[in-house]
């Protein structure tokens, strides 16, 4: 059985052009085009209810269904239309099982699994986030800007009963708008710099986002950098809920052209 709920509706997101003066940047940020690949390694932190025809359980990922942490990756595509001018778009892949002797009896949608059935369990969606960065303050040592955009989070959360026969597939999905600011500072080929994003629709959405990055300009057109990422989601609509937290560090590279 399969059931796909839409938590909320997203608003459309309104693109704002603003002119911008041509100024002195650092050689790394003179692009039209940035690619940038990362390897993240996340620790997971999730609770879900979904609902049938009784109220659903809520249920801890991480302790009633052994899910396990997972390493995956990040790609973005950022196009600069002019200096301080970003349209960006970003994709992370999310993956996680488990498998586990359920130690209380879990409903799950119009399913009711005993206590102590063995659970197959997979998490499995992709996070998507598209937004416009307009640089309000650039120079030779770096940048301060705002951010307005969206996030969609999109997940299947699926239980297995093998010695039952029995398969249960529930997706959720959370379309969000947010705002937040993004900065860098450039030291020689070095620089250090963090973004922060999120919005809140009361009790029906809320999302937040954290980066804080070192990079290394090995040239004008490569780069590598390390740093850490969080971010929090929350979805509830009715009876049904989805609450996920994934943080910690990540490697990566970008091309610029």
């Amino acid at each position: 059985m399969r059931k796909v709920r839409a938590l909320i509706l997203a608003p459309a997101l309104l693109a704002v052009s603003v002119p911008v003066a041509a100024q002195t940047f650092p050689e790394s940020e003179q692009y039209s085009f940035r690619l940038q690949g990362r390897l993240w390694g996340p620790t997971v932190s999730s609770e879900v209810q979904f609902s049938g025809r009784s109220e659903g359980t809520l249920i801890d990922v991480v302790r009633d269904l052994g899910i396990q942490d997972q390493s995956t990756f990040e790609g973005r595509l950022t196009v600069q239309l002019g200096l301080g001018s970003k349209i960006r778009l970003g994709y992370t892949n999310l993956r996680y099982k488990g498998e586990r002797d359920i130690t209380r009896e879990i409903r799950f949608g119009d399913t009711t699994y005993p206590r102590s059935t063995r659970l197959a369990s997979s998490l499995k969606g992709s996070y998507f986030s598209g937004d416009y960065e307009m640089d309000f303050m650039k120079g030779n040592s770096g940048y301060l800007g705002a951010v307005v955009g969206g996030k969609f989070f999109d997940l299947d959360a699926v239980l297995v009963a093998p010695l039952r026969a029995e398969r249960d597939v529930e997706t959720v999905r959370v379309p969000v708008p947010v705002v937040g600011v993004v900065g860098q500072g450039h030291y020689g080929r070095f620089s250090l710099g963090g973004e922060l994003t999120g919005f809140t629709i009361g009790p029906t959405a809320t999302f937040v986002e954290f980066y804080a990055h070192g990079r290394f300009g090995v040239s004008s057109h490569l780069g590598i950098e390390a740093g850490y990422r969080i971010f929090h989601v929350n979805g509830q609509y009715s009876n049904d809920k989805l609450e996920m937290t994934l943080g910690g560090l990540f490697f990566g590279m970008e091309v610029n052209f």
